[in-house]
């Protein structure tokens, strides 16, 4: 080999040797990334907005109090986000009106599916028309979509005056609120 030839040798070797220092050569690099969340506050009834009815039966025995049979086919859905330094969230329900001699009472369930910190039920409470809260201590949580998933709502009539009681229809409208 001749002299000429070495020396495109080692020209080629530094290259290589170059190039290939070039491809492990690390790099770092910034960018800001300004995060937003909203502060989010959604509740409905599931499984849609149809009505309720809840009648009293007649006793199959004179003398026997009249019975209800209780309604368990709505849940309660519900998303949070709030700030850190916000207080927790309740939820709580109002009669538009009451019914002589009868208490509306609600029972609602611990929550089924979701996630973060869902609220905790208040047990079973007696509705009238002044707010009454059901649920509290939700933080940033959502509860699912539809029935199944949520809080279920177990509704129930009471005679609490049998002398104020009239047989009738009436319709009463419960608005639920979700607050901090």
């Amino acid at each position: 080999m001749n002299r000429s030839n070495k020396k495109y040798h080692f020209i080629a070797v530094v290259f290589f040797l170059i190039s290939a220092a070039s491809l492990w050569a690390q790099t770092e690099g910034g960018r800001n990334v300004k995060l937003q969340l909203a502060i989010i506050s959604l509740l409905d009834i599931e499984p849609n907005n149809t009505p309720i009815t809840l009648n009293y039966t007649a006793p199959s025995e004179a003398g026997n109090p009249l019975m209800s049979t209780p309604d368990n086919t709505k849940w309660l859905n519900y998303t949070s986000a709030l700030r850190a330094a916000d207080p927790a969230r309740t939820i709580s329900a109002v009669l538009d009106q009451t019914i002589a001699g009868i208490d509306l009472q609600l029972l609602t369930s611990i929550a089924a599916g979701g996630g973060g910190i869902l609220g905790t039920p208040d047990g079973l409470i007696t509705l009238s028309t002044a707010p009454t809260v059901l649920i509290n201590g939700i933080r940033g949580a959502y509860t699912g979509d539809g029935a199944g998933n949520g809080h279920q709502l177990t509704y129930s009539l009471v005679i609490n005056d049998y002398s104020a009681i009239v047989s009738s229809t009436q319709n009463i409208i419960v608005t639920y609120t979700i607050s901090n």
